[in-house]
């Protein structure tokens, strides 16, 4: 077997467990809608909104709750999209056990989302999926700056408007 090694898109040397505010972006394997639809989105509407199928009420009450296990986050603007999950998470305190680093939040929700998303499955209630449902790692940005923290913002919340053209955005 080959060894492949993958390359990190992560900043050398940067503590990811920082206090500080951290954009996230986590897609589902095979970019699969698993998590409901936008109605409305098209390149003449101004408002479109995101409807969450079951699974989607899953992730998201699974993102909520993610704050019991990591007590030094603050959770701030997300959107869950068919396939696809945006959110920016505050670290609000130096932690010494490394339990905050940013991989150990994004891998516990994953791991858990994932768990309940199988069961789901085996009731019948989620739509299969195949291989897994979340691919493998997750886009992260460090956010500097208020100006940068506010335009995140502005992105997450208009995203549904957006996903028709939106990279993520399969047919």
């Amino acid at each position: 077997m080959f060894d492949i090694q993958r390359k990190s898109i992560r900043l050398k040397n940067y503590d990811y467990g920082r206090p500080g505010y951290y954009y996230v972006t986590i897609c589902t394997q095979n970019r699969d809608k698993l998590f409901g639809c936008v109605v409305g989105a098209d390149s003449t509407s101004a408002s479109a909104e995101m409807i969450l199928n079951d699974a989607g009420k899953m992730i998201e009450t699974t993102y909520l709750n993610i704050c019991e296990k990591f007590s030094a986050i603050k959770l701030h603007e997300f959107i869950i999209m068919p396939n696809h999950f945006h959110s920016i998470i505050q670290i609000t305190s130096k932690n010494t056990d490394r339990k905050c680093a940013l991989s150990n939040i994004i891998q516990t929700f994953k791991r858990e989302t994932t768990i309940k998303y199988i069961d789901g499955v085996n009731h019948d209630i989620y739509e299969p999926f195949e291989g897994r449902v979340w691919q493998r790692g997750y886009y992260e940005h460090i956010i500097r700056s208020n100006k940068e923290l506010l335009g995140i913002r502005q992105y997450i919340i208009g995203n549904p408007v957006k996903w028709s053209t939106d990279e993520y955005f399969q047919k």
